[in-house]
């Protein structure tokens, strides 16, 4: 059905891949995605604001929100309107993730509470236990009166939020360290218990680094990193990340009239560009750092 769908992606984060597709072939249609959660309001998502297309497109979501239902809406104005302009999804995930907001090859799954036993990176329990909700403002006294007169703003988003986070190897540790001094502002998702906080923030972050060198192994591969917080606003430079480059399609491909003879729409290509997704060979090999 012509409109909008989404897919649910694994690789390299949890995400929603958005396709919107039966517009206008002839001529551009303006096209916005929104999200939103239950208790929370409509957010554009990024990269999906205003968008000026001739038949569709297809984009990825690296910052949906994890573990709870999602509803996704487009609005398009052009010469056709999609019979589906609304889909829910939900993104499963057993971990927070802590990611660059534009490069989601370095984001750094963080796990709540069971992490220790697992072996991966985790969240102490003192994460999270308290939120400032700071308001701008002034009370000021007046003589001769007995209640003072307040002046007040906007109650600003949270700030001073305690985060300490526990690497228990050298290889998350150095990941960790990459994120945090290539990243800015940092994007936190959330999944239970964590649901005190909102499912999607970007954070301005103080960093301590703390090799534990009297806990085993005792050699200092056990790291903690104690974060200070505060919520920011999002990035609102419209950056899109693309999944494959032009020169990663032609690493799959031995011919330009193989991938020709493979078919599909330009939107199937977006999706999966590989030899086994277009019903050919086997993809060969390509390896991506992140």
């Amino acid at each position: 059905m012509a409109g909008l769908s989404l897919e649910v992606l694994s690789d390299p984060v949890p995400s929603v891949g958005v396709t919107v597709d039966g517009l206008d072939a002839s001529g551009p249609s303006t096209v916005t995605v929104e999200r939103s959660i239950p208790g929370e309001g409509w957010t554009q998502v990024p990269g999906m604001a205003g968008r000026q297309v001739t038949g569709g497109f297809y984009e990825v979501d690296y910052a949906a929100p994890l573990a709870v239902p999602v509803t996704y809406r487009a609005t398009v104005v052009g010469a056709v309107q999609p019979a589906t302009l609304e889909a829910v999804v939900t993104v499963v995930s057993g971990t927070c993730w802590l990611q660059d907001p534009v490069n989601p090859f370095t984001a750094v799954p963080v796990h709540v509470g069971s992490g220790a036993r697992r072996g991966g990176a985790f969240f102490t329990k003192a994460s999270f236990a308290s939120l400032s909700w700071q308001l701008p403002g002034a009370v000021e006294r007046v003589m001769g009166a007995t209640t003072p007169v307040g002046m007040g703003g906007v109650r600003q988003a949270p700030s001073g939020l305690p985060m300490t986070i526990v690497t228990q190897s050298r290889e998350q540790a150095n990941r960790l360290r990459t994120l945090l001094t290539t990243a800015y502002p940092l994007m936190l998702r959330v999944v239970p218990p964590v649901t005190q906080f909102p499912a999607v923030s970007f954070l301005h972050a103080e960093v301590e680094e703390r090799p534990r060198f009297d806990v085993a192994p005792f050699d200092g591969s056990r790291e903690d990193w104690v974060l200070t917080a505060d919520v920011v606003r999002a990035p609102r430079v419209r950056v899109l990340v693309p999944r494959w480059t032009y020169g990663d399609v032609q690493a799959l491909w031995e011919t330009h009239g193989q991938a020709v003879a493979a078919g599909g729409s330009y939107l199937d290509w977006l999706r999966d560009p590989t030899p086994a997704g277009r019903g050919g060979a086997a993809p060969m090999t390509m390896a991506v750092e992140g």
